[in-house]
């Protein structure tokens, strides 16, 4: 399992962005973006999650395995640990583990993709919620 931030997962030919205007990354976004609805779109300290991932817009990617691409580090912030990216039957598919010391609240994910015919990032929202007791 990976932290957010340690994962590359870059394509032969495609570096990956200097900045992909991640949590700290100052940076301005390089290429086109496009919204991301995530569901669900919360999870709790100490879970492991299955979370899908989709594209709103009226620009939408090739979301085809073999296609769809991460190019960037998934950036969920601190303390979520992102341990899979699979695409299964036209829907993107993200595994991830929220740990106990997760900081609650809203956080702004972004992940760059590579479609097969273009880079655009994805940009959507996630809550940490606390633990049930």
């Amino acid at each position: 399992m990976a932290a957010c931030g340690d994962l590359y997962q870059s394509l032969p030919g495609r570096p990956v962005p200097p900045g992909d205007g991640g949590a700290g990354d100052s940076s301005t976004p390089s290429f086109p973006v496009v919204p991301m609805v995530l569901s669900p779109d919360w999870g709790r300290q100490g879970q492991d999650l299955d979370v899908v991932i989709s594209f709103t817009g009226s620009d939408l990617p090739n979301v085809e395995p073999g296609k769809l691409f991460v190019v960037s580090t998934p950036d969920f912030g601190g303390n979520i640990f992102f341990k899979s990216f699979q695409v299964v039957n036209g829907k993107v598919e993200m595994s991830l583990f929220i740990a106990e010391n997760a900081a609650t609240g809203e956080r702004r994910v972004l992940l760059t993709f590579d479609d097969g015919s273009r880079v655009f990032q994805g940009r959507g929202s996630f809550y940490v919620l606390p633990r049930l007791q």
